[in-house]
């Protein structure tokens, strides 16, 4: 009986996939502490929901939205129950996942292909454009988790789909798709971007899988999404569903919006998934005609034999990847014509790639067995084409400043990285309660750990108000809250400051410069947010 070449090289195999774990792991600690652990308002969110279920709450989903879970933010509270809560202990959990996902980018291509295109594979996870790296770091509800759980139900596919029909341990499995379909819609809705082929995949191999098969998978999932499903049952107003559909594009806009939609997937989207432009940037020209070619000849070669083994019998195994990449434009439009921050509705020139961090499960595979292919033909090529993917998508992390590259993504939100001279001032002067937009606020609150409770009543006027107990602590101060304000080099004197001094109220004003907190306290009486709202040219997006 001869032997299997890749198992001879066990030991060697796992020496360089720790070795491959600790170079992504190092990439990720460059990232997050040269961005000073900075945090930002939605993931101070988090944080904030964690404080929450320490004290006993139980919610379902991410703050102030009828979608995506709040399993991040349980796993976040274990971290503080048991490290305590910091920006640091807040980011462990993104962090571990991210890492994570290099692990089962290695088995999922292992499993389909072999072990060395895992290893390439792995690699190219490890070492990844800057879009994964930043994005995966950060506590966002669920982005982090939903490549892992992504990853392990292609596995759990391909095995279901390379079994035999007569296997008895099927309905095994299909058990554990249907699970991890339903804790994936609950966690984010990019786990679609998985949904689609498994259910794709499944009907075209519906034979195979048989009814006991197809009866576990049906009940496993509802067990899966059991928040999800208990959150929606007997609601029409305030469902996931309705806050979809409410989001849908006129009828009138769908052909407009479909065509910015594709137009950002090609010219934005994935560019910046690729590596070849920050996340807020410009396009980097020289590397592209190389790198997009690559790109594209990797997932031509990939998906070239789906149409003739389809109609065969044999099954191939890469059609897992390939049905995943083929559906992803179309899940991206679909959300794109829907709710959310999508791409007709915010043209930000790469920040809303991240709305195609699942294609991560699906490319840096194809592009290694496209590689693996390739180096049977000429190898020193092969070399130089690795070397180029690993050296743009390493300059894609390394050519920015950390701290830009982990703040909010919108640009005109350049918060400070450090809060500390701000709220060193508010506690000396006994500022508790302060009016401000929930960029700012959300961070204070969570960076004090609720010492200071801030409000953003113009969000509440959008329904956006995320978590309305602060909001009532503020409005029901005895002492007048103070304001904050982000005055990011205004030459002329603040609207706000204009409107309290015509409306006769008195104050102590502090200035923080360069990044500039302007705080205006000790007011003479409480001014509600109502009678100053022409002043408060708090910008969203």
């Amino acid at each position: 009986m001869g032997s299997n070449p890749y198992l001879s090289k066990t030991p060697s195999t796992r020496w360089i996939l720790a070795s491959i774990i600790l170079l992504g792991t190092a990439l990720r600690l460059y990232l997050l502490f040269g961005s000073q652990v900075i945090i930002e308002a939605d993931e101070a969110l988090v944080g904030l929901q964690a404080f929450g279920i320490l004290r006993g709450e139980r919610p379902i989903f991410y703050p102030g939205q009828a979608y995506g879970g709040s399993l991040e933010s349980y796993l976040v509270a274990a971290v503080f129950r048991l490290l305590g809560a910091s920006p640091l202990t807040l980011k462990l959990i993104p962090l571990l996942f991210s890492i994570l996902f290099i692990f089962m980018t290695y088995q999922l291509a292992k499993e389909i292909y072999h072990p060395p295109i895992g290893l390439l594979s792995a690699l190219f996870v490890a070492l990844c454009p800057l879009l994964l790296t930043a994005l995966s770091l950060k506590t966002w509800g669920g982005y982090a988790q939903t490549p892992v759980l992504g990853n392990l139900a292609l596995l759990l596919l391909q095995r279901i789909l390379s079994r035999r029909a007569q296997d008895k341990g099927l309905w095994k499995a299909t058990l554990g798709l249907g699970f991890l379909s339903g804790l994936g819609l609950w966690v984010n809705p990019q786990y679609f971007y998985y949904l689609g082929p498994v259910l794709l995949l499944l009907l075209a191999r519906a034979r195979r899988i048989g009814l006991a098969g197809w009866a576990a998978f049906a009940a496993a999932c509802p067990v899966g999404g059991l928040p999800l499903l208990l959150a929606n049952l007997g609601r029409s107003q305030g469902s996931t569903a309705s806050l979809i559909l409410e989001g849908v594009v006129p009828a009138q806009d769908f052909w407009p919006s479909l065509k910015a939609a594709l137009s950002y997937f090609v010219t934005d989207a994935l560019p910046t998934l690729w590596g070849l432009r920050p996340i807020k940037g410009e396009m980097v020209v020289t590397a592209a005609f190389a790198v997009i070619p690559l790109y594209l000849a990797a997932m031509l070669v990939s998906l070239w034999p789906v149409g003739r083994d389809v109609l065969a019998r044999r099954y191939n195994p890469a059609i897992v990847l390939a049905t995943t990449l083929i559906l992803a434009p179309f899940v991206f439009v679909l959300a794109a014509l829907t709710n959310g921050n999508f791409t007709v509705i915010i043209p930000d020139s790469g920040i809303l790639a991240r709305y195609l961090m699942p294609l991560y499960s699906v490319v840096p595979i194809m592009l290694a067995a496209f590689l693996w292919r390739l180096r049977s033909f000429n190898r020193p090529l092969t070399a130089a084409l690795v070397a180029l993917v690993l050296m743009v998508n390493l300059w894609s992390n390394l050519s920015v400043d950390p701290v830009d590259a982990m703040r909010c993504v919108f640009e005109n939100v350049p918060l400070p990285a450090s809060n500390k001279a701000l709220i060193d001032f508010l506690d000396s002067e006994g500022i508790r309660y302060v009016y401000t937009n929930h960029w700012i606020g959300f961070r204070l609150m969570f960076e004090t750990q609720e010492r200071v409770v801030t409000f953003d009543y113009v969000d509440s006027l959008y329904g956006m108000d995320r978590i309305p107990r602060y909001g009532h602590q503020v409005e029901a101060a005895e002492v007048p809250p103070a304001y904050i304000i982000f005055n990011p080099g205004w030459k002329q004197t603040p609207p706000l400051e204009k409107k309290l001094q015509k409306l006769g109220v008195h104050y102590e004003k502090k200035t923080f410069p360069p990044l500039e907190y302007i705080v205006y306290y000790r007011l003479s009486r409480k001014v509600h947010p109502s009678e100053v709202m022409e002043t408060l040219v708090w910008p969203y997006y």
